[in-house]
């Protein structure tokens, strides 16, 4: 149950929608991927990315990253510049190009195609619509110009950014 009292818990009502998504395939459906909701801040990220390492089947991540901000209003909790990364894992030899076909047309961006629709069609979400993406290509624990990057594993991501209202009602399942 996502209602404790009268405090929405913003992570419960996610998961519930998320657990509507489908399972995902790049390679036309000989290796499937159903994805995985979690959230945190970088060190439960990390954590969670070791105790998984020998492990695939994590892959795609839907991460929701903290800290963020809830208002909580009556029945609703209002939040603003919320942030989901969706990541895979990959090889850090393709070029963007590749990466560009490969990952995000034909597993990071269809993800995101039907979140946009669960946060559309569900009965528990206010969604205006109106978001940022921003692509992370071959994202990863490695230095480059000078830099240290925030995981330990090598990703494809995008990173969702959005506002939105979710209520206590209770959650009507999504097919996609």
């Amino acid at each position: 149950m996502s209602v404790n009292s009268s405090i929405i818990i913003v992570e419960d009502r996610f998961k519930e929608l998320f657990d509507c998504l489908l399972t995902y395939s790049t390679d036309g459906g000989t290796t499937n991927f159903t994805p995985t909701f979690k959230y945190g801040d970088i060190k439960e990220l990390d954590a969670f990315l070791k105790l998984s390492e020998n492990t695939t089947s994590i892959y795609p991540i839907i991460w929701l990253v903290y800290p963020y901000i809830e208002v909580h209003k009556k029945t609703v909790v209002k939040l603003e510049r919320i942030s989901l990364v969706i990541a895979v894992n990959t090889i850090g030899g393709m070029m963007n190009e590749q990466r560009i076909k490969e990952t995000f047309k034909k597993l990071l961006i269809p993800l995101c195609e039907d979140i946009l629709t669960l946060f559309t069609r569900t009965n528990i979400m206010n969604f205006p619509r109106v978001f940022d993406l921003t692509k992370y290509p071959n994202y990863s624990n490695d230095i480059s110009d000078g830099e240290t990057s925030k995981t330990i594993c090598r990703w494809d991501a995008i990173k969702f950014t959005f506002d939105c209202t979710l209520n206590g009602v209770c959650f009507r399942k999504i097919t996609l």
